[in-house]
């Protein structure tokens, strides 16, 4: 492989089937078959009655938020698809949850709070954050290869993990105790590592065709969120580096990157 991107995404199943689906069909809007049949099969992925699919992340929390009236959380769980994460759709999103009442008020506004008796009367303020069906398709087919995506990417990081063992100051992200954790993107940190540091090394990838990226910076240190420093998320985002992630990556690959990284650190 020559270079490596951060992430790809793996378009080789039926995507490319239920696309052409939808184009002959002629109905390429948020009403065409395959956003209603995106939603069963994710809902019942997570077990769950419903699932509702909107535009991208952001909208999901909107809107979850704004049909629980902005109260406390824990009765919605939000999933984005963005185009380097473990299913994608190239953006969109879904809601899950268990009351029924949540998911027909979520409709509703998803669809500029429009009447289901009388089209075009909206009762209230409502929000176009629908998606089409030619996105619905995409995420339709990458839901039903969801359970080799997880396995390859977690061959991948346990590939990072062997390869970067007793490197110098590489550090790795422990999950909670019974946990089972899904890597999206391998992450570590390079302890003592100053952000100057990290960003040097982020270049030095660049240099040999290796895309990597810093680790979040924490809301606080935000000019719109600022406020005290929190020392711990402050040294994770200085120190965390994320390196190339994605089905297709193979163990010469995770050799060849890790390679590059002892030489740097």
């Amino acid at each position: 492989m020559t270079g490596y991107p951060l992430g790809r995404p793996d378009l080789n199943g039926r995507e490319e089937e239920y696309v052409l689906q939808t184009l002959r069909e002629n109905i390429i809007s948020s009403v065409g078959r395959h956003v209603g049949e995106f939603e069963r099969a994710f809902a019942a992925l997570h077990q769950v009655p419903w699932a509702v699919a909107v535009s991208n992340g952001t909208a999901a929390l909107h809107l979850a938020l704004h049909a629980l009236g902005l109260g406390p959380g824990g009765d919605a769980g939000c999933f984005s698809f963005y185009g380097n994460k473990i299913v994608t759709t190239g953006e969109v999103s879904m809601v899950i949850a268990a009351p029924t009442r949540l998911d027909q008020r979520l409709r509703h506004l998803r669809d500029h709070a429009m009447s289901a008796e009388h089209r075009y009367y909206h009762d209230e303020v409502g929000f176009n954050c629908r998606l089409t069906a030619l996105q619905a398709a995409i995420g339709l087919a990458q839901v039903e290869r969801l359970g080799s995506f997880v396995e390859e990417r977690g061959k991948i990081e346990a590939g990072y993990r062997r390869e970067l063992s007793g490197a110098r100051g590489v550090v790795f992200r422990q999950g909670p105790a019974g946990s089972e954790p899904v890597c999206w993107q391998f992450t570590c940190r390079i302890e003592g590592c100053t952000r100057k540091r990290r960003d040097w090394i982020i270049e030095r990838f660049r240099g040999q065709d290796v895309d990597s990226r810093p680790a979040l910076r924490p809301m606080r240190s935000l000019p719109m969120y600022s406020g005290p420093t929190l020392p711990n998320a402050q040294r994770i985002s200085d120190e965390g580096i994320n390196l190339p992630t994605f089905v297709g990556l193979r163990e010469p690959d995770v050799s060849a990157i890790c390679g590059i990284l002892r030489r740097l650190i």
